[in-house]
């Protein structure tokens, strides 16, 4: 059987020498080429016969269709078309549609001016089967460094061999939950190999079924099924399909995938003579040399299709790609094997009746195993082989050959990699393959879009024209700066690109593009934090496509940063009661701005005079070379400087008219020591000999001041106006004093006849008096006791009052008869006419119970002269 079909594939390959290659007929041979002076991007095409029309289209990257519109519709003659619109720094991608008697061709070319280098990269997670992982330590660390040069984050999960495919689509769920920035998948040996689908891919019976399908660890959220499909037929057990067996119904992935996903796997190659592990181990070698530029492959491409189907073709995957990364006349339609075996070529295809083990005219997996072929990214396609996952498949041998290193089943579907042109990776190309629907335009026979069996085998992770890194980089510390210096790069045509990142997981940031030293210095870092730096040449490349800053992978160093140039806002203060005083200690700043209470200060210090018992908030902009920051603090509970009297004393007791005293200032809180101004001119404390009010001004030591009043008891001289006597009556009475009117002092007064026994028998003579008020103050007057020598007088006011002082009644004594009387306060306000009582022939009796207390005067009978008693 083996031989027939080697036969047949012959026979293939001569009548294509004799007839059309329909694959190159499909393909619109385009290229593009930059105008300098106009900044333009002229796309050009090789005529083909039959052309008759030609429509161009384009959009950005990510724009999801084209537009309705065309930017150009051509005739047959037209062989270019310059695009003038484009902006320098911007890619573009195009359409080309060629229109060629009745067959309809379509390539894409995605190009540009100046293109700015790709994104940094993001998260890859390489998938590590742990069978072999002891045996490839070391060249699986130097490609976790050579990733990391390339400025991708690097998880690295060792999975176990008894995993299944959906407990390893589980573990990539755990890392993508703690990093969403995961991008792309590398798998590398033989972790579990998921199937999908019933359908015959290769168009053969006995090869329906499901087919491998790592698109599923590449496929987050969408819907895989495995309900439905129940084929028992396929001749090889893994190709059987039966509900329930974890292998999933999807014949197309059910939504857009999140990953980009490439795989290495040579488990089960007996037809190597190298182990597996040793397999393995070539490959991440000649990874590595094709990463750092050490190896290079012609920039050239082969395609052989050996089938020449009018209707599919195949070879167009090879070359409308190709031409657009090489150039038209760099692509050849010669043997794969044979031109592989004698020259280098950076693309190749071919296409061929195939089996397990190989495709017609074009190689085998004993050859493969025995060969060294100078391809590098590859495609190949034919019956059976694209199902991977069998004992010395064809596909996968591919990648133990020579400089090969990556290979993909290229016909159904066709597959899009225009955008390597402006340095992408083979993984976003695999990417664009599965997830578009109906963007680009492959086999025209071959309906679904976004077949489940596209795999990539080999490194997702693969540029197509690496440029030499710089080397030797060293990384000190100077100053508050960070000094790098490197070996140069051969192509830095533009220079270098610098990147930090801060350790130990931070992203790398670009800090600075195109410098053109060797030498770079960064400044305004944090101190005592870790660094890494990154430097990477840069090349303006050109190519099919137009021109692009390629970035080259760099060489990284770290250093932990002990002194930093950064500005780092501080302060302190100090309160002295309400003035606080606030003085910047920022490191590496030139200048402070402060706002408090409302206002924006200068100053390295400044003092501050707040509200007394408030709370403030005050924030410091300190400004230096390299930022700016600040610090907001609150102060509050501010203790007032301004002078508070709280307690007083005075010393003696002030209680008579004419009394002086010493006033002390006992408590005062606020800024000690304190000054005094005192309203009589004096400036002590205590102030001596005062009487009256008087007003102090207190100043604090800050200068704040406050005045009070100290009041100061004030009394009216006591003054005794009249003494009313009882004269003595020879034979009938001594005299005595009846009544006693004074003012001043305070009242109720007593008095008292001065040097007598007897106060109510006073002979005739001259006698002192002595009234002392409610304080215990004094006063005399003296008076005389007459002898009455007059007649009877009836309206004598010789009249005694009792008792003095009194609560309700008062008693009056009368030689003569009382007729009327009337009381009057110290105001001479006339209390009103009271009703008196006759109680005996020469005794009164006055109610006075409805008088409030106070002293009063009574008149008796009109009599001028009035008498004083006290109201109780």
């Amino acid at each position: 059987m083996m031989n027939k079909i080697l036969i047949l594939a012959f026979f293939l390959c001569i009548k294509a020498s004799f007839a059309q290659n329909y694959s190159l007929l499909n393909s619109v041979m385009a290229w593009a080429e930059v105008n300098s002076q106009s900044n333009s991007l002229n796309l050009k095409w090789k005529k083909q016969t039959d052309d008759s029309s030609f429509t161009i289209y384009r959009k950005l990257k990510d724009e999801k269709t084209w537009p309705i519109l065309p930017i150009a519709t051509l005739p047959a003659s037209a062989n270019q078309f310059s695009d003038t619109t484009v902006k320098v720094g911007k890619a573009y991608e195009y359409r080309i549609r060629r229109k060629a008697g009745s067959i309809f061709s379509e390539s894409y070319l995605y190009g540009g001016i100046k293109v700015e280098a790709v994104a940094l990269k993001k998260t890859i997670l390489l998938l590590v089967d742990a069978r072999i992982k002891s045996g490839i330590e070391t060249e699986l660390n130097t490609l976790k460094e050579d990733l990391a040069n390339e400025t991708w984050s690097v998880k690295v999960l060792e999975v176990p061999q008894t995993k299944t495919a959906l407990e390893v689509k589980d573990m990539i769920w755990e890392e993508y939950d703690k990093d969403p920035n995961i991008t792309t998948i590398f798998i590398i040996g033989h972790v579990a190999v998921p199937y999908s689908g019933n359908t015959r891919w290769d168009g053969h019976s006995d090869h329906e079924g499901a087919w491998v399908c790592d698109n599923f660890y590449a496929d987050i959220n969408g819907f895989w099924t495995d309900e439905f499909v129940n084929n028992t037929t396929p001749a090889r057990p893994e190709n059987k399909n039966i509900i329930g067996d974890e292998k999933w119904d999807n014949d197309l992935i059910p939504s857009d995938l999140e990953f980009e996903v490439g795989r290495v796997d040579f488990f089960n190659m007996p037809a190597f003579t190298k182990s597996e592990i040793q397999l393995l181990k070539s490959y991440l070698n000649k990874d590595h040399l094709h990463r750092i530029a050490k190896t290079r492959a012609v920039r050239r491409a082969i395609v052989q299709d050996n089938f020449n189907f009018a209707g599919e073709y195949f070879g167009s995957s090879g070359y409308k790609n190709y031409t657009v990364l090489v150039g038209p006349d760099s692509v050849k339609s010669e043997a794969f094997r044979d031109r592989l075996l004698q020259q280098s070529y950076l693309l190749a295809y071919g296409s061929g009746g195939g089996w397990y083990q190989g495709a017609g005219g074009i190689s085998s997996t004993p050859d493969m195993a025995k060969d060294s072929l100078q391809g590098v990214f590859t495609f190949l396609f034919g019956s059976y082989f694209g199902d991977w996952d069998v004992q010395n498949n064809f596909l996968r041998s591919a990648l133990g050959s020579g400089s090969i290193l990556t290979c993909a089943w290229a016909g159904r579907p066709s597959w899009y990699i225009q955008h390597m042109s402006m340095g992408e990776t083979i993984g976003y190309s695999t990417f664009i393959t599965n997830n578009h629907q109906t963007i680009y335009k492959g086999n025209p026979l071959f309906s679904p879009y976004r077949p489940a069996h596209v795999s990539l085998l080999g490194d997702p992770s693969l540029t197509l024209l690496p440029v030499i890194p710089p080397t030797s980089l060293m990384v000190t510390e100077s100053s508050g700066n960070v000094n790098l210096q490197w070996t140069a790069s051969t192509e830095a045509t533009e220079g270098y690109s610098v990147m930090r990142r801060t350790l130990p997981s931070g992203k790398f940031e670009i800090i600075s593009n195109n410098v053109k030293t060797t030498m770079y210095s960064d400044k305004c870092l944090s101190e005592n934090t870790s660094y890494e730096y990154l430097v990477a040449a840069i090349k303006l490349e050109t190519n099919a496509s137009g021109t692009f800053y390629n970035r080259s992978a760099g060489i990284r160093a770290s250093i932990l940063v002990k002194n930093s140039g950064r500005t780092k806002a501080n302060f302190n203060y100090i309160a002295d009661y309400e003035f606080i005083t606030f003085k910047a200690t920022s490191k590496n700043a030139k200048s402070h701005t402060w706002k408090v209470l409302g206002k924006d200060l200068t100053g390295d210090s400044i003092t501050v005079e707040f509200p007394c018992y408030t709370q403030g908030t005050v924030t410091l902009i300190a400004t230096g070379d390299c930022n700016t920051d600040q610090l907001s603090e609150t102060v509050f509970d501010f203790i007032c400087s301004v002078p508070e009297l709280i307690k007083t004393r005075t010393v003696p007791e002030i209680k008579c008219a004419g009394d002086v005293t010493d006033i002390y200032l006992d408590t005062i809180i606020g800024a000690d020591p304190f000054t005094f101004k005192w309203s009589n001119g004096s400036t002590t404390n205590p102030v001596i000999g005062v009487s009256g009010t008087l007003m102090v001004e207190i100043t604090s030591r800050k200068g704040t001041k406050k005045s009070f009043e100290v009041k100061l008891p004030k009394f009216d001289a006591l003054v005794i106006n009249t003494i009313q006597v009882k004269n003595v009556n020879a034979g009938f009475n001594l005299g005595k004093v009846t009544d006693v009117m004074a003012i001043g002092g305070v009242p109720p007064y007593t008095y008292k006849v001065l040097n007598v026994v007897n106060q109510d028998s006073l002979p005739v003579g001259m006698y002192t008096l002595e009234l002392t008020d409610a304080n215990g103050c004094k006063t005399t007057k003296a008076f005389e006791i007459k002898m009455n020598v007059a007649t009877n007088n009836p309206n004598s006011s010789a009249v005694n009052i009792y008792p003095n002082p009194t609560s309700n009644e008062l008693y009056l004594e009368s030689e003569h008869e009382i007729r009327s009387v009337k009381i009057y306060n110290l105001k001479g306000e006339e209390m009103g006419f009271k009703k008196i009582e006759n109680i005996d022939k020469n005794l009164y009796i006055l109610n006075v119970q409805e008088l409030i207390p106070g002293y009063y005067h009574v008149q008796i009978n009109n009599d001028n002269k009035k008498i004083g008693f006290v109201k109780k």
